[in-house]
């Protein structure tokens, strides 16, 4: 497997020890490497998405939410478009004097529109980062398991995914080539690059750890450990 990412500039991480796990597994199960890659890809992949941080919910609700009557959070949103106009956001008030008296600002009601439809885009696009992976899987045609909210935000991943993806890059022998340019889960606090890194490290002990522990020697554990890669992966 060749996999790389982007944050800034490209990165390459280095598959050679993974690999030759992987050769080893196949020999040991009696599987060949397309169906050892497809499956250990499926595995990497669901815990990169679980360790890959998404947006907290909390702090984009309080980004998007104007209460009347209440002190508005330091996170809210600066400025929005109302009638073709950039207004800003706390400038805006519920009542307006008019003829000497107050009555209900019409802005403020465009306003709470505005807000209620950006928190509802944005609460749809928090699990973009995650989603970055999940279109991997989708390219590989892989079946794992992700939250309901990486679903939906996949639905809306766009630019995103012409810069990430998964392809067999070769057949024999076989090579799947996965690559993650997208800048979102690159940021440091997202972590997307370090939940891939880690994913991959990690089936490798797993291998290795079963490897040493004499699982591939009996038909029962094997197939406790690995039995996954009998089954059908893709959709």
């Amino acid at each position: 497997m060749n996999a790389s990412s982007r944050h800034g500039s490209q990165v390459t991480i280095d598959a050679t020890n993974f690999n030759e796990a992987m050769r080893q597994l196949s020999k040991l199960t009696g599987l060949s490497m397309a169906k050892v890659l497809k499956g250990e890809l499926a595995k990497i992949l669901e815990k990169t998405i679980s360790k890959t941080k998404a947006a907290n919910a909390t702090l984009i609700r309080e980004r998007y939410t104007l209460r009347e009557g209440q002190k508005p959070s330091e996170r809210l949103i600066g400025r929005v478009t109302i009638g073709g106009r950039r207004r800003n956001v706390k400038a805006i008030m519920p009542t307006i004097n008019k003829g000497g008296k107050k009555v209900r600002n019409p802005d403020w009601t465009l306003l709470q529109k505005k807000l209620r439809t950006e928190l509802k885009q944005m609460l749809a696009m928090r699990g973009l980062a995650k989603a970055t992976w999940l279109k991997q899987a989708r390219d590989m045609r892989l079946i794992i398991k992700v939250p309901k909210y990486v679903e939906r935000a996949y639905q809306k991943i766009g630019t995103a995914a012409a810069v990430s993806w998964a392809k067999v890059y070769k057949r024999k022998p076989y090579v799947i080539q996965v690559k993650n340019a997208a800048r979102v889960p690159m940021i440091k606090q997202v972590g997307g690059y370090g939940a891939f890194k880690g994913a991959l490290n990690g089936r490798q002990k797993f291998f290795e750890k079963n490897l040493s522990k004499g699982v591939f020697d009996s038909a029962k554990t094997r197939a406790e450990k690995y039995g996954f890669l009998v089954n059908d992966l893709s959709v």
